[in-house]
């Protein structure tokens, strides 16, 4: 495999999603098979597979002779959305490598930039915009526009 483009750009906020596992996540790719929620599961593989494509994270190569392939992994975790709905993500890594990026949250009082940056990224990369954040670190944001309040 051979890594695509690189995001490039040193103005984002990543946070990491291990603060929001809830008990009982899959270690494994069979014990998510195994799972209830196994159509959930399977669905969750299914974006992370087809959003890895879209950004030519990798492409199929013949094996170099000499080499050793990388070996990678499924990650699973249910994130807790507001209003109580759970969604399941699955993310396929490298093992070795510790994953601690997921979401992409974009701040700013700027919403013109805000708005541009979004732009050039969905120009580059599969993404989808959540909409404002309703959740940060486990903690619910609320706003009171007219007071100009968090």
């Amino acid at each position: 495999m051979s890594r695509g483009r690189g995001l490039g750009l040193l103005f984002i906020f990543w946070w990491s999603s291990f603060g929001f596992c809830l008990a009982g996540e899959p270690k494994s790719y069979d014990e998510a098979m195994a799972d209830e929620a196994h159509l959930k599961w399977e669905l969750a593989m299914k974006d992370e597979m087809l959003s890895l494509e879209e950004n030519q994270t990798w492409e199929l190569v013949k094996m170099p002779a000499k080499k050793k392939v990388l070996q990678n992994k499924w990650i699973f975790r249910v994130k807790q959305e507001a209003g109580g709905v759970q969604r399941y993500k699955a993310r396929l890594v490298v093992k070795g490598f510790g994953q601690r990026e997921d979401d992409m949250l974009v701040a700013g009082t700027n919403m013109k930039k805000i708005d541009d940056l979004k732009k050039r990224l969905a120009n580059q990369f599969s993404m989808k915009d959540l909409g404002e954040a309703k959740q940060l670190l486990g903690m619910q944001i609320t706003r009171d526009k007219k007071k100009k309040k968090l």
